[in-house]
């Protein structure tokens, strides 16, 4: 039985060749996706070891080695790519290898912040990520869609593994093409090659520790040290790099310094416990956001559309969330900052729910919508925050069962987006002391062109707060106190 050591020596060999015979033998263009950690700075480096092993003659296509920086990125990690990418530069023109180094970056009117602050949009969860595609997806598709347009076949270089994570391994399996290297690529039609996809963290550790190209052997260093760095506190790892080859340290995900996806940003507290305490402000920035996330006051009750071209805002003004039901008993489920909202059973005979005294009369959608229409709802209300408890509404839809919803939750106030602003301009002027841009003037430009445009489709509605404030119908004031008494 072979040991992880012949083991490793035979998966560099293989994967070398895999490379070799590859790029000699397609016509394909290289795109290798690069973001500054261990596995892909494994995989370039052995793409450019296996390029040097290859007769000159035979580079006669470009690889395009291509990182991301959504803008978010930790400021460390994002350092870290940046000296990366002028090491990998500088090497590829020093030995004359036909690769173009690029990163891409979101378009300012697509950033987070623009997407936050100014059409507050909620922070992303599992069940709305809506960061990953414009920060990370599309510019990158629109960089190897610019090589399409080239008529360049474009290869997929990517460095993922078998093991990381249940839902990669399921994508590699559901992506396989039998007796190929490719891979399915179902984003654009074309292929991916994963060639480290069986190496494990052994063999990562193994080959930057003693990698071939001593050009990089520095830079492989500080790389062990930063996810020495990122893991104090977090989880046990050995400074040293045969420990880490022992104990498998080392294995901590990098990313956005605001990830709101994870439960715990375990990097960036690492790098903090590390000695980095001048992160803490970002880490608070990031936890205060996640408690504020489903707070009822800070979201308003409907919704807008905004028409990029013409920056103009239409309301949408209904939306509905579903209530949970358990043993009888309809509820919102508890959220970070916000108490579980208890309805009660329901009353099908007399279309009401009771709760200890309680009674909560169910509207049929039209009705409900009839009160928005009419402004004795307003779902804009900034100041009226008790909507979700004593609205509940039978959809249409629902009315041959027993499902029940109360208004659902749209964007951000403006009132609590005026104050992200603030703080985020705050936060701003005290990281650049340490160089590190957390929000560009172009973004905070944009987001207050934005403000406006909000500000202008509730003041030309029927339904905006001023008219709703200053221009009080009597009569509308009579049936609202009517239906609260319901």
């Amino acid at each position: 039985m072979e040991n992880r050591l012949d083991l490793h020596v035979k998966k560099i060999k293989e994967t070398k060749n895999n490379i070799k015979n590859i790029y000699k033998n397609s016509n394909y263009t290289w795109m290798i996706g690069f973001s500054g950690g261990k596995d892909s700075s494994v995989l370039v480096q052995i793409i450019l070891e296996s390029l040097l092993e290859i007769d000159k003659k035979f580079y006669n296509k470009d690889l395009h080695i291509v990182s991301s920086d959504t803008l978010i990125e930790n400021p460390i990690v994002l350092k870290q790519l940046n000296e990366s990418l002028d090491i990998i530069k500088s090497f590829c023109k020093l030995n004359n290898l036909p690769v173009i180094v690029h990163k891409v970056l979101p378009d300012y009117n697509e950033s987070f912040w623009v997407n936050l602050i100014g059409r507050g949009y909620p922070l992303p969860n599992q069940s709305f990520r809506w960061c990953t595609d414009r920060l990370k997806i599309k510019p990158m598709n629109e960089y190897i869609n610019k090589l399409d347009q080239n008529n360049k076949d474009v290869l997929t270089v990517l460095g993922v593994r078998t093991g990381e994570s249940n839902s990669r391994d399921l994508k590699l399996i559901n992506t396989k093409i039998e007796n190929s290297l490719l891979r399915k690529n179902n984003t654009n039609n074309s292929y991916v090659f994963a060639p480290i996809e069986n190496f494990s963290l052994f063999d990562i550790w193994k080959y930057l520790g003693e990698s071939n190209l001593k050009y990089f052997k520095k830079n492989n260093n500080k790389l062990s040290i930063l996810y020495e760095d990122s893991s104090v506190g977090v989880e046990e790892c050995p400074s040293s790099l045969d420990d880490k080859l022992q104990k498998g340290c080392g294995n901590s995900r990098w990313g956005c310094w605001l990830c709101p996806v994870v439960t715990q940003d375990k990097s960036l507290q690492g790098f903090i416990n590390s000695g980095n305490d001048w992160l803490q402000p970002l880490m608070d920035f990031r936890n205060d956001l996640i408690k504020e996330r489903d707070l009822l006051e800070n979201r308003y009750f409907a919704s807008f559309r905004i028409n990029k071209k013409t920056k103009v805002a239409s309301l949408i003004k209904y939306r509905f969330m579903d209530l949970k039901e358990k043993d009888g008993v309809y509820f919102l489920p508890k959220k970070e900052g916000r108490n579980k909202i208890i309805y009660g059973e329901y009353d099908n005979k007399n279309d009401q729910l009771s709760w200890e005294g309680k009674f909560i009369k169910v509207l049929t959608e039209d009705k409900y919508k009839e009160l928005v229409n009419n402004n004795v709802i307003n779902p804009y209300n900034e100041n009226d925050i008790t909507l979700p408890e004593n609205i509940v509404i039978k959809l249409n839809k629902n009315k041959n069962n027993n499902k029940l919803t109360t208004v659902g939750l749209g964007p951000y106030t403006l009132s609590y987006r005026t104050k992200l602003l603030s703080k985020i301009q705050e936060l701003n002027d005290n990281m650049k002391n340490f160089g590190v841009e957390v929000i560009s003037d172009e973004e905070i430009g944009l987001i207050n062109e934005l403000f406006d445009i909000v500000k202008n489709a509730l003041k030309k509605d029927k339904n905006s707060i001023e008219k709703i404030y200053n221009k009080v119908n009597l009569t509308m004031e009579s049936e609202r106190n009517a239906w609260k008494q319901k």
